[in-house]
């Protein structure tokens, strides 16, 4: 019986090992419906809870691939409000989904987090963002955008520059 049991572990070790390796060299896990969103956190990312996942990965934190929105944490109150309106059209989009389904999903560079496109009834929620002019398109290989050059008037950097580094030579 042990030599069973040893024989279906590792038969099921193997085959498991062999679907993850598949998977990474897709560069990709599959694709996913989301059970529930517990929070969204700012314009490109929400909280989730997946029924049938192990316990440790069924609550985790959805960052949109592909776009930037702008940071409620900012200094600047311009930048500040645009990250509110993206925070309610990706809460107000999710909560009036009939079906949220999460495709392409990879592993994000912190733990708990997942990165992958998000799809509301079959609507790309990046792209909408985008159409809203609530985000930029965004390669996690770069920096991400200046929102308030993006969003403020050359009147206000100037006032921000005068105010920020005085009359410094080249300010």
């Amino acid at each position: 019986m042990k030599i069973v049991n040893a024989l279906m572990l590792l038969l099921f070790l193997s085959l498991n090992s062999s679907l993850f390796a598949a998977a990474s060299k897709q560069g990709h896990y599959g694709n996913i419906i989301i059970s529930e969103v517990t929070s969204v956190e700012k314009g490109e990312a929400f909280d989730i809870f997946i029924n049938g996942w192990p316990e440790i990965w069924q609550k985790t934190t959805v960052l949109m691939a592909g776009i930037d929105c702008p940071n409620m944490n900012s200094r600047h109150d311009i930048v500040k409000q645009k990250a509110q309106e993206a925070r309610a059209f990706t809460e107000k989009a999710l909560k009036n989904a009939k079906v949220i389904e999460l495709r392409e999903m990879r592993r994000a560079g912190s733990p708990g987090t997942i990165t992958g496109e998000v799809y509301v009834d079959e609507q790309n929620l990046a792209d909408l963002l985008l159409s809203a002019n609530l985000a930029v398109p965004y390669d996690s290989r770069g920096p991400a955008a200046d929102w308030f050059r993006l969003l403020a008037t050359d009147e206000e950097i100037e006032e921000y520059a005068q105010q920020t580094y005085g009359n410094y030579p080249g300010c």
